[in-house]
Formats: C-alpha cells, sequence, structure tokens
C-alpha cells in the first residue's frame, strides 16, 4: 500500500471533495493507492485555534464538514477511489471532541472531570480546544461504535487512522476492530502510536515514530546514517510477522509544528533522499500532499494555505519512479532487507525469491549529506541491475553528489 495524506482544506483552491476527486488518476499515476483524508467532519467553534479551528476538535462524528462539501459529495469519492482501486481512509479522533459536541451538554458523564465536576482537556496535554472522553461509559463507548460502523457499513470507506490511538483503552479497540471486521473482513486500522499492544489489539499498521526520528537526527542533526538501521532493527523486535510500521519524511503535524522536508533536510535533494528511505525500508510508505512537488509551505492545521502545485516540476517524476517501484516491483513488495550502511551513505538491498525460483533484487544508495562522496559497489557488479531513473547498471565505484540516490532493480 501507497498511503497518500490528504488535507481537504488545503488541498486544492476550492477545498472540497469534488476537487480531490477530479485529481484521482493524477495521484494514481503518481503510484498511490490509498488515501487517507484528515478529519472530514465539522470541527468545534468553542475554544477554537486559528481562524478555521483545529480539524482534531470533533463536532459530529457523522457528519460531514460544509466547507468540504456534502455527504453526496464524499460518498461519490468513496465510489470514485473504489473505481480505481484504491483504498480510502478518514481520520477517526476517539480520544478527546470539541467543546460544543452536543455530548457535551446531552452526556457530560461520558467525559473526563476533575474533582469539582468540570469536564477537561486531556490530561497532560495543553490541547485545550478539546474536551476528554471517558471510555468508562459503557454509553460513549456504545456511541463511538455506532458511529464508526456508519462509516464502514453505511458510506463504505475502508478503514480508519485513528488519532491518539495510545490515548483510547486496549479493549476498546479490540471491540471495535471485531466489528467492524464482521462489515468488512480487510477493514485497514493505522493507529497513530507504536506501543505494541496496538498491534495486540488488532491494529494493521503503527506509527514509526522512531524511523521518523533517526531520519530527523541523520538528515538535520547530522547523525550516521547507521542510526537509521538501528531503528528499524529495534523496531523489529517488537512486530509480529503482519504488523506494519507507517514511514514517513513528514506528515501533517511534522510540516505544520516543525517544517516541510526540503526545510528541514538540507533542500530538496535532501528531502528526496530522505523521502527514498522511507520508501524503500519495509511497511508502508506515505507521502503527504504536496511533497511530489517539493512543497515549502508550512501548512498550519488552524488555517486554509492551498498548495501551490506549480513548484518543482522535476520532482514528480522522481517521485513518481519510487513509488512505482514500492508498489510494483517484487523485491520491494515482499523482499527482505540486509543493511551496508556507511556513516554518510545509507546502502540496504532486498531480496525476494519467487514461486518460480527467480530472486528479484532492489539496491537503494541514498546520500545523506551535501558535497561529493564515492561508495564502492563491487559487491553488486553481475546481477543485472540497473538503476530506477537511468537504466545505468552500478559502476564499481559510485560518485554521488549532494544527497544523490541511486535506486537499483533487477528484472
Amino acid at each position: 500500500m501507497i498511503l497518500y495524506e490528504v488535507f481537504v482544506r488545503d488541498f486544492s483552491d476550492q477545498g472540497t471533495f469534488k476537487a480531490v476527486e477530479n485529481r484521482l488518476d493524477e495521484l494514481v499515476d503518481l503510484g498511490v493507492n490509498a488515501l487517507w483524508l484528515m478529519p472530514i467532519h465539522p470541527n468545534g467553534e468553542v475554544n477554537a485555534l486559528g481562524t478555521y479551528g483545529s480539524p482534531y476538535a470533533v463536532k459530529d462524528y457523522t457528519d460531514i464538514h460544509p466547507d468540504f462539501g456534502s455527504m453526496d459529495d464524499f460518498r461519490d469519492l468513496v465510489g470514485a477511489c473504489h473505481i480505481r482501486g484504491m483504498r480510502i481512509l478518514i481520520d477517526w479522533v476517539p480520544n478527546h471532541t470539541a467543546w460544543d459536541h452536543p455530548w457535551i451538554s446531552a452526556h457530560p458523564d461520558w467525559y473526563t472531570q476533575d474533582a469539582q465536576g468540570n469536564i477537561v482537556h486531556p490530561p497532560g496535554t495543553n490541547w485545550m480546544d478539546v474536551a476528554d472522553l471517558n471510555y468508562g461509559q459503557g454509553g460513549m463507548r456504545q456511541a463511538m461504535l455506532d458511529a464508526m460502523r456508519f462509516w464502514i457499513a453505511d458510506v463504505g470507506i475502508d478503514g480508519f487512522r485513528c488519532d491518539y490511538a495510545e490515548g483510547v483503552p486496549q479493549d476498546f479497540w479490540e471491540q471495535a476492530i471485531a466489528e467492524m471486521q464482521t462489515i468488512n473482513p480487510d477493514v485497514i486500522m493505522l493507529a497513530e502510536g507504536a506501543a505494541p499492544w496496538l498491534h495486540d489489539a488488532g491494529m494493521n499498521m503503527t506509527y514509526s515514530w522512531d524511523g521518523y526520528g533517526a531520519i530527523w537526527q541523520v538528515f538535520a542533526n547530522g547523525s550516521a546514517a547507521h542510526s537509521i538501521q538501528t531503528s528499524f532493527e529495534s523496531e523489529a523486535t517488537s512486530l509480529g510477522p503482519l504488523d506494519r510500521r507507517l514511514r514517513f519524511s513528514t506528515n501533517h503535524d511534522e510540516t505544520s509544528w516543525d517544517a516541510p522536508p526540503p526545510t528541514l533536510f538540507g533542500g530538496q535533494d535532501g528531502a528526496r533522499s530522505a523521502q527514498a528511505i522511507v520508501t524503500f525500508l519495509p511497511g508502508t510508505p506515505l507521502v503527504y500532499n504536496g511533497q511530489e512537488v517539493g512543497s515549502t509551505q508550512v501548512l498550519n492545521l488552524f488555517e486554509r494555505i492551498p498548495i501551490d502545485w506549480s513548484t518543482n516540476p522535476e520532482m514528480r517524476p522522481w517521485m513518481t519512479t519510487l513509488l512505482t517501484a514500492r508498489r510494483d516491483h517484487p523485491a520491494l513488495v515482499h523482499g527482505d532487507i540486509s543493511f551496508s550502511v556507511q556513516t554518510n551513505v545509507f546502502r540496504a538491498e532486498r531480496n525476494y525469491t519467487d514461486a518460480d525460483g527467480h530472486t528479484h533484487r532492489a539496491l537503494l544508495v541514498a546520500h545523506v549529506r551535501d558535497g561529493n562522496r564515492t561508495t564502492d559497489l563491487s559487491a553488486w557488479q553481475g546481477m543485472d541491475y540497473a538503476d530506477a531513473w537511468t537504466g545505468e547498471a552500478p559502476p564499481v565505484s559510485l560518485s554521488l553528489g549532494p544527497f544523490e540516490v541511486r535506486l537499483y532493480l533487477t528484472p
């Protein structure tokens, strides 16, 4: 799965579902086969942040934000995705609601309260624009399940990206996932969190926060490329054979609160190198809208900043080659990984032997520094490798420019 995250408000000048639908073919051509839409629900006005409020302050779990279109518009988008063989997930925010959610007045006991009986924001956070839900209340749990069931059974989405999943009890996720699977056995559940118990609860995917941290340390802080290998191997010890990590060089949080990859990672070349690494690693690669044009815009969650799609036209074909290889090449879909990382050059190979006994190979060489460097590729001679972008075979000694990336594939 190649997952593409959409901030509907900023994805187009119109900021609507129809505008997303109109560009689905373009996303398919890019190599994308699954969409994750950031929250599509009405968001709260009480204690709202910024001009538009946070999309993660949900006011109604079963309605559509009127700025984005109608429920029929959203159903059309779901159908258009399915016609193209794409899956569609929506962001689900189960830990808290907006302060003007109807449950606040109708069921105050469904929320966490202090000693004086006041509803509180999520403890340990500064999220003052949302009210913390109390999962000790059976009525609230059932209402949450009913709302989730509506989107799977009645609207036909394929799953949820679950915000702050670690803030919700494991037994709720076990119940919710089991119920969703009775409607759609192939439902996709992506947890924003990295705790192993999320997989025990039935989540298909969890966040590779450590992997992102390693990328940040290497590209933004000068750490050795070995940090990426160390992070991957450490994560693998807690994962089962079917568990997947979501791998990313940015997402809505990192772009909004830190900076976009070109700003963080040494320019457009550094952004490409970082994205190539997270795409190559086993797991599910993520692309945040705007990455395919090397956007340097800070897409603040509380404002409206339409993406400028005219920038860096050379980035889109580069990204297309990377993502389609990741989606289609057997070694990148199924292959085991082995590392031969150097301090300043990330090198790794993935191999897969199919049922006919044919071994498919993929070799990534990604320079993680500015400047020029040479790396020895003598170990990969005579394997019928060709670079995905240029078609060239790997030389014995490869001269790399600043943040240069080579992806070698065998037939």
